[in-house]
């Protein structure tokens, strides 16, 4: 009887707390070799060179900590690098920061025996370099702005910039890989009058989880002049 009570309670203290948390993708970085390391430490602390993950000739890694350690851990984020000389702390450096703590304290993780969560790591994602440009400088700054996309499975509240032509768009629900926001550049083709996003990127900015891809949004622009008109296949394009 004491036997069945004890299981009955493990059973019942142990129900709802996930216990691994898992993260898989592919890394991303400039120069990266076929096969090679990626180092992990905590936010603030150095890399270990002992203190890595193999990724192979597909670029794919597979990261599990379990979740009791994270709660041990000095600092609620955790820094990957292909470089043990990048710093940590650092804005610029060229390595991801996945805030686990916040992931692991989530309430919509919290019924997972294990939380699986597919992300890549864009290691160059603070550290990218390039030639400036802007849309005044191809005279597309009536382009520039926010506008709204409904599609059939989202909507999108999109920001235009004119520095580097910055696409930045905005979920109104999470995708199934629990991203909220995309990044990308945008376009204008004026010979065939069409207004292109290229998405470069899906986040999660609250997780610090990125996958990296390569969509293409194009629009016929039917009225450039005054209220814009937009028409495609893919929704409805509207400029605020």
């Amino acid at each position: 009887m004491k036997k069945i009570v004890f299981l009955l309670l493990l059973i019942v203290s142990s129900k709802g707390f996930s216990q691994n948390l898992e993260l898989f993708g592919k890394v991303e970085s400039y120069g990266l070799p076929e096969t090679g390391k990626i180092y992990w430490t905590i936010e603030g602390k150095q890399f270990d060179p002992k203190k890595f993950i193999p990724f192979g000739k597909d670029r794919a890694f597979r990261f599990k900590i379990a979740i009791a350690e994270i709660k041990k851990l000095n600092s609620p984020v955790l820094v990957f690098a292909t470089d043990i000389t990048q710093e940590t702390t650092n804005p610029n450096s060229c390595v991801q920061r996945i805030k686990v703590l916040e992931i692991v304290n989530a309430s919509e993780f919290e019924n997972l025996k294990n939380i699986a969560l597919n992300t890549d790591l864009v290691l160059n994602l603070n550290c990218e370099a390039g030639v400036y440009y802007d849309a005044r400088m191809e005279q597309l700054e009536q382009f520039v702005g926010s506008y709204t996309l409904t599609t059939a499975d989202n909507f999108r509240t999109i920001r235009l910039g004119n520095d580097l032509k910055r696409y930045n768009g905005y979920l109104s629900k999470q995708t199934k890989d629990y991203m909220t926001t995309e990044v990308g550049s945008w376009n204008y083709d004026k010979e065939q009058k069409i207004l292109s996003f290229y998405v470069f990127r899906q986040m999660n900015e609250q997780y610090g989880l990125v996958l990296s891809m390569h969509n293409e949004y194009n629009f016929t622009v039917k009225q450039s002049e005054g209220p814009m008109l937009f028409e495609s296949e893919i929704g409805v394009l509207k400029k605020r």
